[in-house]
């Protein structure tokens, strides 16, 4: 899941995780 986007960006900030969060529980909702 997103592992390649992950591995580039490589979170930094708490922000960036914020997001990785809402980006995978809309993709678990998509489903």
């Amino acid at each position: 899941m997103l592992d390649s986007q992950n591995g580039k960006r490589k979170i930094r900030t708490p922000n960036d995780a914020a997001l990785s969060a809402t980006e995978v529980r809309k993709s678990s909702l998509k489903i």
